[in-house]
């Protein structure tokens, strides 16, 4: 698969197209990031421990009139401290449901 020509079409950084799945009126883009080291936004101390993972779907941009889903598999990390927190993603602004990333005119 060219996951990297699909990011770049979808306008995505730093994010793996794992699968397609197209229909007729909708495209799934599943996609990853990969795991790294955060800041806990209660001590800020740094951790890479995972806690678990949880899927979002992301409405975005359309793609030749068709509907195109972002579903992508969110980490949660968990820090020394007891927090527990998602990873950032800077096509995701916390709590949307639809991509702030658009194609460049």
């Amino acid at each position: 698969m060219h996951s990297n020509s699909i990011s770049k079409l979808l306008n995505l950084k730093e994010v793996t197209v794992k699968k397609l799945e197209q229909s007729d009126s909708v495209i799934n883009v599943y996609l990853e990031t990969k795991p790294k080291e955060h800041v806990c936004p209660c001590c800020g101390l740094s951790t890479s421990k995972i806690h678990d993972y949880r899927t979002q779907k992301i409405k975005h941009f359309p793609i030749n009139h068709k509907e195109v889903i972002l579903i992508l598999r969110k980490r949660r990390y968990v820090c020394t401290c007891g927090k527990r927190f998602y990873e950032e993603y800077s096509f995701l602004t916390k709590y949307m449901r639809i991509s702030k990333e658009w194609p460049s005119v």
